[in-house]
Order: C-alpha cells, then sequence, then structure tokens
C-alpha cells in the first residue's frame, strides 16, 4: 500500500504560495529535482515582486467593522466585494447577518404604509393592470415591498396566466413604438414577394402581373421606372413604392386590396403630385374608386388577359406623355 499524503489548506506543498515562499518557479517540480539552488537563481526580481502583489491581494487581511442594525462588530476580508440584494447594492460590510439586513429593511419599509395606501394600489395593480415591479419604479421602493402590502390589504392577486399575458402584451407595445416609422430598419425597403431578375427586361419582377405589364410596355416603346421611386407619406412615418412610375402617372399592379394597403394609397393619392392607375382583375370586388383610373385587365381562374383593355392604357399612357 502507497502512503497518501493528505494536505491541509496552505500546506500542499505544491501550491503557489507555498513555492512562492520556497523561491521555486510554477512550473518546476522541486520535490522531485535536486536542483533547487539553480532553480531559485532563474526567478527574476520582477517575478518575485508580481507574486508579493499576488500574495497581499489574497492574504488574509481582515478588518473589523460594525453593524448597523444590531451595532455589533464583526470582520470582514477586505477583497470581498459588493452584493446585490433585491436589486439593490447593498454594501457587505454594513451588517453581520442577512437577519440584520431583512430587519433593517423592514424597519425602512415600514413608511410605506402611508405613502402606498389600498386605494392607490387597488387602482394601479386591478384598474391600470401595473405590475408590482412598475409600481415599485414609480415610487422608488423595492418590489417587495408592493407585494407585501398588496397582501396586508388583502388585495387579490392577480393569477400567473394573466400576468404572462400582459407582460407580453406590453413588450408588444414597447416593440411596436420602438420600430414605428422611420426606426423601423425596413423603413422604406419592399421584402416580400421576393423579385426575381428578367434578363429580356433587364430587371427584378416580384409577380407575373407585373411581368406582362412590363412586356407590353416595352412593346409599345414606353419608358418607365419599376419600383424607381420611394415616397414619404403620412409625415414621413410610412412609405409607398409604386410599382410603374411613367413621368407624372403611378401604376399600381393590385390582386388583393388590404386595409392597410388601402390607406397608403389613398395617402399618396392626396399627398403626391402624381396620378394613380390601378391594374386589376377582371372580376374585382374591392373598391378602387380613389384612383384616377382603373383598368381590369386579367382574368383570375382562366390565367388569361383582356387585350382591349392593355391597348386603352397603353393608349391612355400615350395620351398623357
Amino acid at each position: 500500500m502507497v502512503n497518501a499524503l493528505k494536505y491541509t489548506r496552505g500546506n500542499n506543498p505544491n501550491s503557489i504560495k507555498t513555492r512562492f515562499h520556497k523561491g521555486i518557479s510554477q512550473s518546476s517540480y522541486w520535490w522531485k529535482s535536486n536542483k533547487a539552488e539553480e532553480i531559485k537563481k532563474k526567478i527574476s526580481e520582477g517575478q518575485k515582486k508580481h507574486w508579493q502583489q499576488i500574495n497581499q491581494l489574497n492574504g488574509s487581511f481582515k478588518k473589523e467593522y460594525i453593524c448597523k442594525e444590531c451595532g455589533k462588530s464583526f470582520i470582514r476580508y477586505k477583497k470581498i466585494p459588493k452584493e446585490i440584494v433585491r436589486g439593490k447594492q447593498i454594501n457587505y460590510y454594513s451588517f453581520c447577518s442577512r437577519k440584520c439586513f431583512a430587519a433593517y429593511q423592514s424597519r425602512l419599509c415600514s413608511k410605506w404604509d402611508k405613502i402606498l395606501t389600498k386605494e392607490i394600489l387597488e387602482d394601479l395593480y386591478i384598474n391600470k393592470k401595473n405590475s408590482a415591479n412598475e409600481i415599485a419604479k414609480k415610487f422608488k421602493c423595492v418590489g417587495n415591498t408592493v407585494l407585501k402590502l398588496i397582501k396586508k390589504y388583502n388585495i387579490p392577486k392577480r393569477p400567473f396566466n394573466e400576468s404572462v399575458k400582459l407582460g407580453v402584451n406590453k413588450n408588444i407595445e414597447k416593440f411596436k413604438e420602438a420600430t414605428k416609422g422611420s426606426k423601423n430598419p425596413m423603413f422604406g425597403k419592399i421584402s416580400y414577394p421576393k423579385a426575381r431578375f428578367i434578363p429580356e427586361l433587364g430587371h427584378s419582377i416580384r409577380s407575373e402581373w407585373e411581368k406582362v405589364i412590363a412586356y407590353e410596355l416595352k412593346k409599345a416603346d414606353i419608358p418607365y421606372k419599376y419600383e424607381g421611386i420611394t415616397f414619404k407619406i403620412n409625415h414621413g412615418n410610412n412609405t409607398y413604392t409604386p410599382d410603374f412610375i411613367i413621368k407624372d402617372i403611378a401604376i399600381e399592379v393590385k390582386g388583393a386590396l388590404f386595409d392597410k394597403n388601402k390607406e397608403k394609397l389613398i395617402l399618396f393619392k392626396k399627398e403626391c403630385p402624381y396620378k394613380l392607375w390601378i391594374v386589376c382583375g377582371e372580376k374585382n370586388r374591392y373598391d378602387f374608386s380613389f384612383a384616377d383610373k382603373v383598368f381590369k385587365i386579367f382574368n383570375e381562374y382562366k390565367k388569361t388577359q383582356n387585350d382591349n383593355e392593355i391597348q386603352r392604357l397603353i393608349n391612355e399612357i400615350r395620351k398623357n406623355l
């Protein structure tokens, strides 16, 4: 049997502290080698100073402090950092135990009974649906004091599922405000549908209906810009990019008309000095009465085009050139 040596704290010959006192470098095995004095000479004075500084920092420097609550004296090491307790930085040297800290906090929080009355808490917590942390931020106190007062006044606590829903909804509202208008990273950009490049046209197209209109304009030798200009509308909070721009005419190819799109088109018509023409399907069920002209060209079911309407569109464009 091999006798294993059990080292207590500060008695291990392989520890950095012991090797420093012996004058041995960290990488050497001085208990096995016979050249301990040669190794001592190799250690530079700068290295010794460095280990001395570390030894002073990590050494047993103790100081006596007095507890704020009970008045007893207690000893703490200098190197212990500040603790974060209940959302506030509490000096670890101010209290001898957590019991004293809790008693000190409860004594400080006794004034909140007069400030946060039952009527105020019911109004904020039940009617306005604020959380305990939100109430604490308003009155600059800790969230636990609010929860204790809610329990003390016998105010019914909000169920967990309801509190989660409220928190999610508030975060959604904050996100909407943070990404509203020009703050949105997609402000002035078209993300959907994805455009694909058409070599015959020399530019990208987002839909089949737009592709048909672009081919017809190219056949008729009518110069146009496809998604060439982005207009700021609604006092700069929104943007609108027409599909085709031909001089003072903005042509929009629309399949479905949603409420948000309709609002954008109406704002564009009011605020921008352009004629708004809509190209849509033959059996269109949406209201385009706000537009200057409407051309019902496409058949959604048969996937065909009305040649008469296409010719009317080209004739109307030529009149306005």
